[in-house]
């Protein structure tokens, strides 16, 4: 789980194998393109296919190539981004990776969206009472 608005690596690698060469695919749902590496060719900022929802966030970690690691950063998370993702390499049989990424508001989104806690930023007893279950 990660807040809104942060950065997140989602985690794929083989054994300590060179990937420079290869290709892989990262999905989110089984239909949304997310980043793909094929043969030493990428585009970070508009992959052939990329969903809009991640054009200029999601770059990878080319020096860790050469050590199997095809991870993946995206840059500031948003709501829409939790689900689940898979990173595949279809040329190397039964190398897939699956990865569930739940994305959260950050609290100060929740207190903004909260009548209840922004009383609470001007009543301090107020919110006490609340968790106590007390009403007015």
């Amino acid at each position: 789980m990660v807040m809104a608005g942060s950065d997140v690596v989602l985690p794929c690698s083989l054994d300590n194998k060179n990937i420079e060469l290869a290709l892989f695919d990262w999905m989110k749902d089984g239909r949304q393109d997310v980043f793909l590496y094929d043969d030493g060719t990428h585009d970070n900022n508009s992959c052939p296919g990329e969903d809009e929802q991640f054009k200029g966030r999601v770059s990878h970690f080319p020096d860790e190539l050469l050590h199997g690691n095809a991870s993946i950063i995206i840059r500031n998370t948003r709501l829409s981004d939790s689900g689940s993702y898979t990173c595949d390499f279809p040329h190397i049989q039964q190398k897939r990776f699956h990865i569930e990424l739940l994305v959260e508001r950050r609290a100060s989104d929740k207190d903004s969206d909260s009548p209840l806690l922004r009383k609470h930023a001007r009543n301090k007893d107020f919110d006490l009472l609340h968790r106590l279950g007390k009403t007015f």
